[in-house]
């Protein structure tokens, strides 16, 4: 592979090597002739020359094989999501992750060449990481055709550093080989700033009324309290008017409010009047008049945004910080309606600029056009499609329930990578966290949690025999199992009862296959001899007759490619045979040598099959051994780098080794194991998106940093990047997880202690007495007795029982 890289596409990069050795050395005579099949460089020069061009080659050499050696996959972290979302690994030798790219910087440049056709690519390459100190690990050459097709264009470089890629676009219009270059940033890699604020977002609701109010109101109640409310409401002001109420001659349940000023809004007359009663008010409707012309749509938003402008940081242009949508009213509207999203960043200055114009009047509007501002919570949860399928009908009425909750909205939306997300909306913290609460439950499964599970029995379900398992039991069950490879776990997801069966027989498949794999003894391991297997074959011969002798009442059969010996008997044989094993491991002495074997797969210890010979160390293995150590690589998310096994090698496996022999499959399977191997040993620094299975990586904000939130590009869900919790602005994190453990903490924090403060006994809602008789009206509706908390249907046989057991009502 060194050597068809060397001579390149038609021998291109050895002609243009051979022509400007000639050319320095002013001899035509000279040569190089390669046989790849030989593995052999023959050069031909004279004596004189002969030194420096053997120099010339080996330099070459040694150049090709170093991009051998840097050369990576970038490969996308997930599918589905868009540029502006796209986080990108370089996947290299060793199946190692040599560079992971959250922050959608560049690492790959486009390079264009008034003469791109005269160019040596080798040279160009060496320019360009001299000039950037820094290292290439993929190049793409343009064929000129399709999306190639762009006049003077030479190709698209990778580097191994977001940094080098930088330092790159910086050769823009540099002089080289009797040109210009043109170096910029591919097009490919650019990620779209301004679509990062719309996937991270605060929103708020903004309206201010088009028509004029009339001075009256129709409160509605229950009719039992109109008469009270009446005597509350007495000679009460509002603004600077004292209103007047009376009875609805039409209407038993209502109350006509009339003489309030006409510069109040709905919020201003509720607010009085709720503090005004202890009774219960339904609705309240203000009469209004015709509608005013607004100005234009786009002159409020223009009016909107000078207001806003002024809270928005310089560091961040205006129109990546907010947006706000004016929206055109219709005729029977009373009020005109607008938008306002920020930047999930910003909250403390979105708080800011809402507290600024909440209460304001527009330029052009009128002084009773007011600006009410609704500050809008949000947060999402988010499920694979086949989860999806199987907890439908649940989903659906736990919908209609939410749903059914003033104030709030649950939509679900289906991703572009096909997983479903619930997305909730609501005016308070608490009511969004009360929300996730039943989603969470049921959108993020049972997870299998059992003594025996541990995680080597959970590793099982890497294999053939746990993957039938999985498949077989959600068949039977109606269920889905998600095996989360990144955390060791296993969760089911259906209904209650179905979850509960599919969980019992899982656990029970899963130690019965993990007792009959126990059955093995592995001749290969950390404190074994390498040639440990090739040693019992010499004791007790190829078919273990020997060892039948010594232990009968069993069956043996040996496992060449995973080093072990299959027992078919009891635990108590199996422990004889592990004792036969250990003697022989430990009379034999020092490993049996057998780094000059070239005969022997220094993996198996056998006769080659299928030889494969390594590209870095020119080692010979069996194909199939190379594949197994890649799958045990895949299962055990361990062994990386994946290194040559011969005794003091250890050089990593080369990206070009892995394509050539892996499928496309199952080299994105070895990329998702180094993946996880990556994460987890990076001590903390980065996480998995917390959506079950999901690919997505974020970074853990420094200890002492404040949480910024990562909006997940695969499913879209918003973490916290320091509690991992769902992203809470406005909340500390540990104000967030207590109040999310506990939403009514702070309620019960504040009434500690305070005799006015009592919870009502049927639906536990806290009460704040200040004022008035001992009858109180709940807002589930039962009316409770102040004193001794017993509750009633209506208001008369709360009063009722206050006047014959309390004697009183105050």
């Amino acid at each position: 592979m060194l050597l068809k890289r060397f001579c390149g596409k038609s021998n291109c990069n050895i002609n243009n090597l051979v022509t400007s050795i000639r050319t320095t050395y002013v001899d035509d005579r000279i040569g190089i002739q390669v046989n790849v099949d030989d593995n052999e460089v023959l050069l031909y020069a004279s004596s004189r020359h002969m030194k420096s061009v053997t120099c010339c080659v080996n330099d070459a050499l040694e150049y090709e094989s170093k991009l051998l050696q840097n050369e990576c996959l970038e490969k996308c972290l997930f599918s589905g999501g868009s540029a502006a979302s796209a986080s990108i690994a370089l996947f290299g030798a060793g199946a190692m992750i040599k560079h992971l790219e959250l922050e959608k910087r560049c690492l790959t440049v486009d390079i264009f060449h008034s003469n791109g056709n005269a160019i040596d690519d080798k040279e160009l390459l060496m320019f360009l990481e001299r000039s950037t100190s820094g290292s290439i690990c993929a190049v793409y050459k343009s064929s000129g055709m399709g999306q190639d097709s762009e006049e003077n264009k030479w190709g698209r470089v990778t580097f191994l550093t977001p940094d080098a890629a930088k330092q790159a676009a910086f050769l823009d219009q540099v002089e080289f080989n009797g040109g210009f270059l043109k170096v910029v940033p591919s097009r490919s890699s650019m990620h779209g700033s301004d679509q990062k604020m719309f996937r991270s977002a605060l929103r708020a609701k903004v309206q201010w009324p088009r028509k004029y109010s009339r001075g009256l109101a129709f409160l509605k109640c229950d009719p039992s309290d109109v008469a009270f409310m009446i005597n509350d409401f007495s000679d009460l002001m509002i603004g600077e008017r004292i209103i007047r109420c009376e009875p609805s001659n039409k209407y038993p349940d209502n109350l006509v409010i009339s003489g309030i000023d006409k510069e109040i809004s709905e919020a201003e007359i509720l607010e009085v009047l709720r503090a005004s009663t202890n009774r219960r008010i339904l609705d309240l409707f203000l009469v209004r008049g015709t509608a005013v012309e607004d100005p234009p749509v786009a002159t409020c938003e223009e009016a909107l945004r000078k207001v806003i402008s002024p809270f928005m940081p310089n560091r961040i242009p205006y129109v990546n910080s907010v947006r706000v949508q004016v929206f055109q009213p219709e005729p029977k509207d009373a009020y005109t309606r607008a938008a306002i999203t920020f930047d999930g960043s910003l909250h403390l200055e979105a708080a800011k600029a809402l507290e600024q114009i909440d209460g304001k009047v527009l330029p052009g509007c009128l002084s009773w056009q007011k600006i009410i501002c609704q500050q809008l919570f949000h947060s999402s949860v988010s499920c694979p499609a086949p989860v999806y399928h199987v907890i439908r009908n649940q989903l659906d009425s736990l919908l209609a329930s939410l749903r059914r909750r003033n104030g709030v909205e649950c939509n679900l939306v289906r991703n572009d990578n096909g997983s479903y997300r619930v997305k909730i909306s609501a005016i308070a913290t608490k009511v969004v966290a009360e929300m996730r609460r039943p989603l969470e439950q049921l959108m993020k499964g049972k997870i299998v949690d059992h003594m025996d599970i541990t995680p080597t029995v959970v590793q099982l379900l890497f294999s053939r025999e746990g993957t039938n398992i999985m498949n077989r039991i959600q068949r039977e069950t109606g269920t889905y199992i998600l095996f989360d490879k990144h955390n060791l776990l296993v969760r089911i997801f259906g209904s209650s009862d179905n979850v509960d069966r599919a969980q019992q027989r899982l656990i029970d498949s899963l130690l019965e296959l993990h007792e009959s794999k126990q059955l093995e003894v592995h001749l290969r391991g950390q404190h074994l001899p390498p040639d440990l297997m090739k040693r019992v074959v010499q004791t007790f011969g190829p078919d273990l007759n020997g060892l039948k002798e010594k232990v009968p009442g069993a069956v043996f059969s040996l496992n060449t490619k995973r080093h072990c010996i299959c027992i078919n008997g009891s635990k108590d044989l199996k422990q004889k045979v592990e004792d036969l094993i250990c003697e022989i491991s430990q009379r034999s002495g020092l490993p049996t040598q057998t780094t000059g074997d070239e005969a022997d797969c220094p993996v198996c210890l056998c006769e080659l099959e299928d030889p494969y010979r390594l590209e870095a160390c020119a080692h010979l293995f069996c194909r199939s051994c190379l594949l197994e150590q890649c799958e045990s690589a895949i299962k055990s998310r361990e062994g990386f780098p994946v290194c040559c096994m011969r005794q003091g090698c250890r050089e990593p496996i080369l990206l070009a080794d892995l394509k050539s022999l892996l499928s496309s499959d199952k080299l994105e399977e070895l990329f998702r194991a180094s993946l996880g191997a990556f994460v987890a040993a990076n001590g903390g620094t980065y996480r998995f998106c917390p959506s079950p299975d999901c690919p997505s990586i974020y970074r853990v904000a420094d200890p002492g940093m404040v949480g910024e939130p990562f909006v997940c590009g695969a499913c879209f869900v918003e973490t916290c990047t320091r509690c991992h919790l769902e992203y809470h602005p406005y909340l500390s994190c540990e104000m967030y997880q207590e109040f999310k453990n506990d939403p009514d903490s702070s309620l019960k924090e504040w009434s500690k202690g305070k005799e006015n403060v009592k919870k009502c006994p049927v639906c536990s809602f806290t009460i704040e007495k200040i004022d008035g008789c001992n009858h109180i009206e709940c807002r589930c509706g039962k009316h409770v007795c102040w004193v001794c908390l017993e509750f009633f249907d209506s208001s008369e046989n709360c009063y009722g029982h206050l006047r014959n057991i309390h004697l009183s009502i105050t």
